[in-house]
């Protein structure tokens, strides 16, 4: 179960997210499903790029270090396309195509903020406004940031 909150700054992004990782490997050929804590945040490029994962872990993980990898700083202004590509190449190359989301940070003098949902084999990134949720949790999500973000 994954809560995550984006929210804009005057002088930056907030990134909020629980930390109860659920892994069930029973589309992995195991019977097996469990829980334990860990964080949900990957940080790249000298911390001005942070990523945060929803969904299936492996692979929104897989994607974020990826994109940390992968993502050029020319493109960090306009990175809607780049991020998508990046994304489902690494998707493609592992094979899987379970329902993830990433919500992509990066530390620009006007930071930005991105959106990319993989879900029902459809990927999508977008750039993001002000705030954005993520995870299976939604509910939760949407009070925190229509009650506390102003």
């Amino acid at each position: 179960m994954t809560m995550q909150v984006s929210l804009e700054a005057n002088n930056g992004v907030v990134f909020g997210s629980d930390t109860k990782w659920i892994e069930d490997f029973t589309g992995r050929n195991y019977a097996v499903r469990h829980s334990f804590g860990g964080s949900k945040i990957r940080f790249g490029a000298k911390d001005r790029i942070a990523v945060m994962c929803a969904g299936d872990m492996q692979l929104a993980k897989a994607v974020a270090d990826a994109i940390i990898a992968e993502l050029q700083i020319t493109d960090w202004n306009d990175a809607e396309q780049p991020i998508k590509r990046i994304a489902t190449s690494t998707l493609a190359l592992i094979g899987s195509y379970l329902s993830m989301e990433c919500i992509i940070g990066i530390a620009l003098d006007i930071p930005k903020v991105y959106k990319f949902q993989f879900i029902n084999k459809l990927a999508h990134c977008q750039e993001i406004y002000k705030f954005v949720h993520s995870g299976d949790a939604l509910n939760p999500a949407v009070f925190w940031s229509e009650r506390y973000y102003r």
